[in-house]
């Protein structure tokens, strides 16, 4: 694989779609126009272009290891979450109506916690040889606090039938509300528990979970205030997000494919054991 053009590629992507942005922040006037709209379309670009080569470069690492089958589902999530986006964009434009609520985007984004939740039980899988009392204690702890954090800017979980709601509407009032927790739980658990012996590129796409966590906080205030459009602050947010998911994607396929790999999943732990060395 020819890693240079890769990032190459990205990081053209990357400053397009920033460009793209401020352009449409600073000609807002209230109201959304087409190219409003066609942004949902960009930002799925950064994150299709990463699941692709996520899963493209699966060649490049064994998926009978724990590595390969992380890489294997981030690269899923971070595709899901690109077509989310895509249809989110197309919808509008093709059938000249809002996105409905829930629409197929969300049953796609629910995909991302779910593929998200797989790969990083791979993850921690390699690591736990790593794991100490301390360690978890300390993830516990952060996750406590930033979970009220959040849950104090979004709001409490909550599903409820007695409103006339949808299953669907309700269940997915229910999941949006804890997803953040979930992805920052796995964040904070994944940092606590590798500590500083963590790979540059599994780093990277955590940041991403986290800039993912905030552009959600940040999207649910604009709608609570009424000031969200496609192409805001929040889109700007994922915009980073989808960068940070992709290059972290192809930073690990990168580094892992550089070392020997074991050959069945039983090795991991000595493997992993000889990487912290």
């Amino acid at each position: 694989m020819n890693y240079k053009k890769l990032f190459t590629y990205l990081w053209l992507i990357f400053i397009l779609l920033l460009t793209y942005h401020v352009v449409l922040y600073f000609t807002y006037n209230g109201t959304e126009n087409i190219f409003n709209t066609v942004f949902n379309f960009a930002i799925a670009v950064v994150m299709v272009y990463g699941g692709i080569v996520g899963l493209w470069g699966l060649k490049q690492v064994s998926m009978v290891s724990f590595q390969g089958r992380g890489l294997f589902f981030i690269s899923l999530a971070t595709l899901g979450l690109g077509i989310g986006f895509l249809i989110s964009g197309f919808y509008p434009l093709l059938i000249g109506e809002e996105l409905p609520y829930p629409s197929l985007a969300d049953y796609v984004w629910l995909l991302f916690t779910v593929f998200n939740v797989l790969a990083y039980a791979y993850f921690l899988k390699i690591m736990k040889v790593s794991v100490t009392a301390k360690k978890v204690v300390t993830a516990i702890i952060i996750f406590l606090i930033a979970g009220a954090f959040v849950t104090y800017l979004i709001g409490y979980p909550s599903i409820s039938f007695e409103s006339g709601l949808a299953f669907n509407e309700s269940f997915f009032n229910f999941y949006y509300s804890i997803s953040d927790l979930i992805l920052i739980a796995l964040s904070i658990i994944i940092l606590s528990i590798a500590g500083g012996k963590i790979y540059k590129g599994l780093f990277i796409y955590n940041l991403g979970m986290i800039f993912q966590v905030i552009a959600d906080v940040v999207f649910s205030y604009q709608i609570e205030l009424g000031t969200a459009y496609d192409g805001d602050p929040a889109d700007a947010l994922y915009t980073i997000s989808g960068f940070l998911f992709s290059l972290g994607i192809i930073i690990l396929i990168r580094d892992l494919s550089k070392r020997k790999e074991p050959q069945n999943l039983q090795n991991n732990q000595g493997y992993q054991q000889q990487v912290n060395q």
